[in-house]
């Protein structure tokens, strides 16, 4: 078992090895996967540790994005960023996720899982608000039949969010 502390790249891979962890090895940097799901949503935590090492991040993909992107789902992911500080969500690599950086001290096992699985209830807390299948409220996401990605909606959306000051 890793020692209390600040965790390297080797002792977060063997603290998440009790939960099937894959491990990565892209570009010189290793960084972990752990498969999570509830329901019928699927998808993979990466964990990764931060060039200076002081910050354990973890991300988890939770829809990719379409064509069209509804400007009112994504104000309702915005202000609920404030509500969820230090885990946030944003857009990458053609998906919308969540996000949570994890001050690297202190660090055990069992802190580490605490805060992956922080990360996947918070994801399934917030379903609603990102998940295009809900009925009810603004669908995040809809579908469209146009391949190209149309942003004027969610930078607008963030400019009305900046000037009602919130």
């Amino acid at each position: 078992q890793a020692q209390t502390g600040r965790f390297n790249i080797q002792q977060i891979g063997d603290a998440l090895t009790s939960y099937g962890k894959n491990t990565v090895n892209q570009n010189g940097k290793t960084y972990y996967t752990v498969q999570c799901g509830h329901g019928g949503w699927q998808s993979s935590v990466v964990v990764s540790l931060s060039p200076n090492g002081d910050v354990i991040w973890m991300s988890l993909n939770l829809v990719p994005l379409p064509a069209k992107v509804s400007p009112t789902a994504m104000l309702n992911l915005l202000k609920k960023n404030s509500d969820l500080g230090p885990i946030f969500f944003s857009i990458g690599a053609n998906w919308l996720r969540i996000s949570s950086p994890v001050p690297n001290n202190n660090m055990s096992e069992a802190r580490l899982k605490a805060y992956v699985e922080q990360l996947v209830n918070t994801a399934v807390d917030t379903h609603d608000l990102w998940n295009s299948k809900t009925g009810e409220a603004t669908a995040i996401f809809r579908s469209s039949s146009h391949p190209q990605k149309d942003l004027g909606p969610v930078v607008n959306a963030f400019r009305r969010l900046k000037s009602e000051g919130q």
